[in-house]
């Protein structure tokens, strides 16, 4: 009988990556690199209401870089709906590891697993989703 081929597993790991900054954003500005972490909050969606709510505000924020963690200072541009940006890309922070059934019941334990994350996955999604369009006041 045929299993189905490997399983990946996304692992969370501390933090919310930053992919990609804009050339002269405010994140740019303050020191922020594509492939730093900020250790400072927990998800995108509470990082992105603290930059929401605080234009042209300084936020103090822990990043990790190259192993090393560091304070960064970033002040968040005034956006046109009036809430703050820093022109980066987040997102959630994880591994993701590869894993392959050798037998049925391992099969069906990995799908469990991979159907709950996914779930959680849309779940964080639509919530972000929800935040982006209705927290302007």
């Amino acid at each position: 009988m045929q299993l189905a081929s490997d399983f990946h597993f996304q692992k969370p790991l501390p933090g919310v990556l930053v992919p990609d900054v804009r050339p002269g954003s405010a994140g740019a500005r303050s020191g922020l690199l594509a492939g730093d972490i900020v250790l400072s909050s927990p998800s995108v969606s509470d990082l992105v209401i603290v930059i929401k709510s605080n234009t042209e505000k300084s936020i103090n924020v822990k990043v990790k870089r190259s192993g090393l963690s560091d304070p960064l200072e970033i002040t968040p541009d005034l956006s046109r709906d009036g809430t703050g940006r820093i022109g980066v890309q987040l997102l959630p922070n994880f591994c993701v590891t590869r894993l392959k059934a050798t037998n049925l019941a391992e099969a069906t334990s990995f799908a469990t697993k991979e159907f709950v994350l996914l779930t959680a996955s849309v779940f964080e999604g639509l919530k972000q989703t929800y935040l982006n369009f209705f927290s302007v006041s």
